[in-house]
């Protein structure tokens, strides 16, 4: 059974690693190695081990790892996006070539009607991809790099029930997060720096020690 309250937890209790992480949240692109260790700490969950990775004993696995969730992520995001691209493109291109000759409210409403739901489906797929893609991750960090396109295991776990609950309970966590960072905006600089801890590293540790737990259940 997953451990809801310890996964919320986790984060807090290395506050070396907190620590790290806060600083490293702040640098752009840098701040891409918090997903590498929280994939790492999800790993050891996976290993029955409660403590969270170590920053400095294994940054080049944790660069790794990052690296992999952004091809992972890239590969997985890449069709919806075409597709959302498309339909955006043929709206601005059929508004272009009206403008010549006046845009009138038809001809506006023939390009959203066009290209609008070809974009619609895109976002649809790009939740989807969204939804899958923490499962793809626990195969990736459980088997190998090559098991994240397991279409077969991949997709077999992600439309579990057990799967969903997790997806959902970890969605309410990222909302409640949100909340917080909204009222800690308000802070001078100090929120901002909190705000971009808070989200890149510990709702992703959070978030991957729930998907961890569930992935061994499934």
């Amino acid at each position: 059974m997953v451990d809801y309250v310890t996964a919320i937890k986790r984060p807090y209790t290395d506050l070396k690693s907190l620590v790290i992480g806060f600083i490293v949240s702040i640098v752009p692109l840098v701040n891409l190695l918090n997903t590498g260790f929280a994939l790492l700490s999800a790993k050891n969950t996976m290993n029955g081990q409660a403590e969270v990775a170590d920053w400095m004993s294994q940054i080049v696995e944790i660069v790794k790892k990052s690296l992999g969730v952004v091809i992972i992520g890239f590969v997985y995001m890449l069709i919806p996006l075409i597709i959302i691209f498309v339909g955006a493109g043929s709206i601005i291109t059929t508004i272009i070539a009206s403008t010549a000759s006046g845009l009138s409210q038809q001809q506006m409403m023939t390009a959203i009607t066009t290209g609008g739901p070809i974009m619609a489906i895109g976002g649809l797929l790009a939740v989807i991809a969204a939804y899958i893609l923490p499962s793809a991750m626990m195969a990736y960090i459980s088997t190998g790099f090559g098991s994240a396109f397991s279409v077969g295991t991949v997709f077999k776990k992600a439309f579990k029930i057990k799967y969903l609950v997790a997806w959902l309970v970890a969605f309410v966590i990222a909302f409640v997060y949100s909340i917080i960072g909204a009222i800690l905006i308000a802070i001078p600089v100090l929120g901002w720096i909190i705000l971009s801890g808070l989200t890149s590293y510990c709702l992703s540790i959070t978030m991957y020690t729930i998907f961890a737990e569930t992935y061994k259940e499934l």
